[in-house]
């Protein structure tokens, strides 16, 4: 028994994937049992299409059926497109595979749209050498119309518009394919994480949110070097990036800083409340919780001294923890002059307090909305009841510390 002819795969097919394991399985039984039905196409001696076929006969040892393509067959066809109408129905490709082909598709069909502008600019120069040295304005109705028509011909539209419903993708699709084929050219991950696609280990879109973000990672390079550095260390996320390049300087500085006490989304709410309390929030004179209450005063001076009050609170606050850890562990005693300094921080602070206190609560019955002086009498409550506990800390603190 002589040995079946050896053929090679025609570059044009090389795209498609080769059926493997249970499906290349299925085909070598149906081919065994009833025989090759379909012949495989020949182009330039070598297989178009059918490589699957002719590997299961040579699997069976058995001589493979062929035909010669001729373009007379299938006019206005090339061997890609032929080859392409053959297989995008027939194989169970994924989006990433059809868009593979696609874009060799798309290569081709945007070879053929530069043909047709120079047939365009032929045409036109054409009418305009038929109308001596006249402008279009100048043409007349008739010759207008047949121009149109004959431009409308052979103009088809946008190219990938064209190729996309010819291998069952979405337009924005292709086009996304046709992006991170470009970058993957220079960018191995992108490669690498394609060829997944294609595997179906991934996606189309997938792949293109990461062209996107390596994209919008090199733009920060020019633009915005400490956010890119903030991305790097892991002190925000890509997606975060975008939103914070959008706040205020100096949120926008706070966030990104090493150790930040305030988080991508807080920036985001106190970005919407007054300056004085971005710029508080930002140089960490007052939190967020506490920005989002004061701001609710209409007046900036009320504003400007309830943030006093609280920075004061904030020291108070400090103050008496480190004291407690002090005297309570015994690594140091606090000095009289260190007492007096504080005695006189308390008192300043219970001073304000009350001047505030008085202002805003004249104020209260005549100038804020009832919903506004609800929260404010909340604040003033929470923040007295904490001032006396303080005080009181702060008392048996210092009486510890003289004897």
């Amino acid at each position: 028994m002589s040995k079946p002819k050896t053929y090679l795969f025609h570059e044009i097919s090389s795209y498609l994937p080769l059926l493997e394991g249970e499906d290349f399985d299925a085909l070598v039984d149906d081919i065994r049992q009833f025989g090759q039905i379909e012949p495989a196409i020949l182009f330039e001696g070598k297989i178009l299409d059918g490589r699957n076929r002719y590997r299961a006969c040579k699997k069976l040892n058995i001589e493979l059926k062929v035909r010669e393509w001729k373009p007379s067959e299938n006019t206005g066809m090339t061997p890609l497109q032929f080859v392409i109408s053959e297989n995008i129905m027939r194989r169970h490709l994924n989006t990433a595979q059809k868009s593979e082909v696609g874009l060799l598709l798309l290569e081709e069909e945007e070879k053929l749209a530069k043909e047709r502008r120079k047939e365009i600019s032929k045409a036109i120069a054409e009418t305009q050498r038929e109308n001596g040295n006249g402008k279009f304005g100048k043409i007349a109705e008739s010759q207008k119309k047949d121009l149109t028509e004959k431009l409308k011909k052979l103009s088809k539209g946008a190219s990938v518009d064209i190729v996309a419903p010819k291998v069952r993708v979405a337009t924005g699709t292709l086009s996304q394919a046709k992006k991170i084929k470009q970058v993957a050219k220079e960018d191995e991950k992108i490669a690498e994480d394609w060829e997944k696609a294609k595997k179906g280990e991934s996606s189309v879109g997938a792949v293109y949110k990461k062209v996107q973000e390596k994209e919008f990672i090199n733009e920060l390079e020019i633009k915005e070097p400490e956010v890119k550095k903030a991305i790097e260390e892991k002190r925000i996320t890509v997606k975060e990036a975008k939103e914070v390049i959008a706040l205020p300087k100096e949120l926008k500085n706070a966030v990104i800083k090493p150790k930040s006490k305030i988080t991508v989304k807080e920036a985001k709410e106190v970005a919407e409340l007054p300056e004085d309390m971005i710029k508080g929030v930002a140089r960490e004179e007052i939190s967020v919780e506490d920005a989002k209450d004061v701001a609710e005063i209409p007046k900036l001076e009320l504003r400007e001294e309830a943030v006093k009050i609280l920075k004061k609170q904030k020291e108070q606050q400090k103050l008496t923890k480190d004291y407690m850890v002090d005297v309570g562990t015994g690594k140091k005693k606090p000095e009289v002059k260190t007492i007096d300094l504080d005695m006189k921080i308390i008192n300043q602070f219970t001073q304000i307090y009350k001047q505030v206190i008085m202002k805003m609560t004249v104020r209260l019955a005549d100038s804020y909305p009832e919903q506004t002086k609800v929260r404010l009498l909340k604040i003033m409550k929470e923040t007295l009841i904490h001032l006396q506990k303080e005080l009181k800390i702060r008392g048996e603190i210092i009486d510890a510390a003289k004897n």
